[in-house]
């Protein structure tokens, strides 16, 4: 098992190190797909293996969610991976490209991501279940994560699975970041990698 740590840069990039020797594993610009991808941000980057691109959207409301997961938000994320490959593969040729979606991305889900999965074998996917995670599911979150980890042990393209906790500051049920990667524990055995935020 290969044990990462996320960091976060000043500049809203991350980086993913391995735990013990402080090798880079992938790097990722701070911008999702979703928006202007920098083909300079790319560049920037650090050498690494993988550059990983984000991919969220804010979902304000029952409008914007719609916009996310219709048909439309599909043709649209579709898109935007192309493109990005293109990018990616002109300013990084030959680093491995890896999907990270959050909340509000198509990709909130394991079903949409096995979906995905299939259709974009050559695509990597590092995935932060705890971030699919939204406020109104937070009561039932265990049962969330266990079923996010049972769909994600069937993604034969799964990079890396992100832990963190959930704090209960903002009033909503916490949990505690060793319970997550016990939950997790499928989708992390798949992977072979788990990445520490």
């Amino acid at each position: 098992m290969r044990r990462l740590r996320v960091i976060e840069d000043a500049d809203g990039s991350f980086r993913f190190v391995e735990s013990d020797t402080e090798s880079l594993w992938g790097a990722a610009a701070g911008e999702p797909i979703e928006g202007a991808l920098n083909a300079n941000a790319i560049r920037a980057l650090p050498e690494t293996p993988r550059v990983v691109l984000r991919s969220f959207r804010a979902i304000d409301d029952a409008e914007s969610a719609f916009a996310s997961w219709s048909n439309a938000g599909w043709e649209s994320l579709e898109s935007r991976v192309q493109e990005a490959i293109g990018a990616v593969g002109a300013a990084r040729p030959g680093v491995e490209i890896v999907l990270w979606p959050s909340a509000g991305s198509v990709l909130s889900d394991g079903v949409s991501t096995l979906s995905f999965a299939r259709k974009h074998p050559a695509v990597g996917l590092v995935i932060d279940p705890v971030a699919w995670v939204t406020s109104s599911m937070r009561a039932d979150a265990e049962d969330h994560l266990d079923r996010f980890a049972r769909a994600l042990s069937l993604c034969e393209t799964l990079a890396a699975v992100v832990v963190r906790g959930l704090d209960g500051s903002d009033g909503s049920p916490g949990i505690d970041a060793r319970g997550v990667e016990t939950l997790l524990g499928p989708a992390i055995g798949r992977a072979g990698v788990v990445a520490y935020a």
